[in-house]
This record gives C-alpha cells, sequence and structure tokens, in this order.
C-alpha cells in the first residue's frame, strides 16, 4: 500500500537497528511525522546513507533533516522526487549537522541547490545527482570553492539509488 507508512513504523517500534547504516525509504509513504520520529530515534545516530525519494515530503522535510544533531555521520542523501524538500535545499548550505555528504540526489534545480553547492558544506560533495540541465547551476558548480571535490554532476543516477 502506497500510502501506508508501514517499513518507518516498524523502525520507530524498534528498540535498536543493529548495525544499519544504510536507511533506503523510498516510496514507503515516508511522511514528516515518521521523519520527526526516525530523526530522533536513537538508532539515527549511525545512519550513514538516507534515501527518501518519492515519499511528497513537504519543505519541512529539508529543514528538519538540517536541523537534525542525529545526522552527523549523514554521508548520501537522496530527496530526489519530494516535490516540497527537494525544491527546498537551501537549509543544507547552513546545516551545522549535516555537513559531510558526498553523494546529495534532488529531483528539481534550484535557487536552494544553487546556495548549498556554494557553501562550505559542499565541501566534501563528490556526486550531484539532478534532473534537468541549468547553466546557472553550472556556473555556480565551476566557480564555487566549496565544490572542489565534484566529479560527477548531472543526470539522477537510478543504480546507485536502488
Amino acid at each position: 500500500d502506497s500510502t501506508n507508512p508501514i517499513a518507518a513504523r516498524a523502525l520507530l517500534e524498534a528498540k535498536s537497528w543493529g548495525r544499519l547504516r544504510r536507511l533506503r525509504l523510498g516510496e514507503t509513504a515516508t511522511g514528516i511525522e515518521e521523519l520527526k520520529g526516525l530523526l530522533a530515534h536513537p538508532s539515527m545516530r549511525g545512519i550513514t546513507e538516507l534515501g527518501l525519494r518519492e515519499n511528497r515530503l513537504p519543505h519541512e522535510a529539508t529543514e528538519l533533516i538540517a536541523e537534525a544533531p542525529s545526522l552527523v555521520a549523514l554521508r548520501k542523501l537522496n530527496l530526489r522526487r519530494n516535490p516540497g524538500a527537494d525544491s527546498n535545499i537551501h537549509p543544507l548550505a547552513a546545516s551545522r549537522y549535516v555537513t559531510g555528504l558526498v553523494h546529495l540526489c534532488v529531483g528539481a534545480i534550484s535557487d536552494g541547490l544553487i546556495e548549498f553547492v556554494r557553501s562550505p558544506n559542499a565541501s566534501h560533495l563528490r556526486r550531484l545527482s539532478f534532473e534537468g540541465d541549468d547553466p546557472i547551476l553550472k556556473q555556480a558548480i565551476a566557480t564555487s570553492p566549496s565544490a572542489h571535490c565534484l566529479v560527477l554532476a548531472g543526470a539522477y543516477d537510478e543504480f546507485f539509488w536502488n
């Protein structure tokens, strides 16, 4: 059922997630309330990869992610096809906790994405996946002192996030 966030709710009920490091909840109907609970869960501190693609998360989701102390270990984030969240990337630019991303996947090219690419929080970024083409984003990547590690920017990598 694409409207029942059973996977996220099962995780919320568990005391511990063991050695789980990659949390992929794409297309699982994970909503904002489940995301809040997951971010507060003690096991979230060990998560290095968070996949939330295609969950219809609102703008607030990116703000919650950026403000979550539990995500200090996060290295890969997929917000693709969350019409609110993937167009609201600017909170990641100023995050005190999500500072070591090596791969970011979004659907939309936005001013917030350009702001993120120019921010110090993009200094570890190696892969930036997005849909579309934008000369302003290309210019931001080319001139950003923070995006010096970036080796791949462009089309969404389906294989990587399956």
